[in-house]
C-alpha cells in the first residue's frame, strides 16, 4: 500500500523513555527476589513436564499393552503414572499464593 513502510514499527520514543525510567524500580522489586523467582520457575518446569506423563502413557498402553499384550509393563506405566502425579502434586503446592489458604477475606494489599 503506498505511505506504508515495510520495516517494523519503532516503540514511540515516549514509551521508550517511560520505560527506562521504570526499570528501575521493577530491578529493585525483583532483584532480592531473584531465587525465589528461578525456583518458582524451576518447580513450573517440573510440574509441567510431569504433567505430560499422563498423556504419554497412553501411547504406551495402546501400543504395546493392548496391542502387543505386552501385559508386564502395566505395572511400571502406572507407578510412572503414580509418581507423575505425586510430583504434580508436591510441586504445585509451593506454586499457590499463601494467601488463598489464610483465614483473612482476600489478598494481601
Amino acid at each position: 500500500m503506498p505511505g506504508q513502510s515495510s520495516a517494523p514499527s519503532q516503540p514511540k520514543p515516549k514509551k521508550l523513555a517511560r520505560l527506562v525510567a521504570v526499570l528501575p524500580d521493577v530491578w529493585a522489586l525483583v532483584g532480592p527476589r531473584r531465587r525465589l523467582l528461578a525456583l518458582g520457575f524451576v518447580l513450573m518446569l517440573v510440574n509441567r513436564v510431569a504433567g505430560l506423563v499422563l498423556p504419554g502413557s497412553t501411547k504406551f498402553v495402546i501400543d504395546n499393552v493392548i496391542t502387543r499384550k505386552q501385559i508386564r509393563l502395566l505395572g511400571p506405566l502406572v507407578a510412572a503414572v503414580v509418581a507423575a502425579t505425586a510430583v504434580q502434586a508436591v510441586t504445585s503446592v509451593p506454586l499457590t499464593p499463601r494467601w488463598l489458604f489464610s483465614t483473612s477475606p482476600g489478598p494481601p494489599h
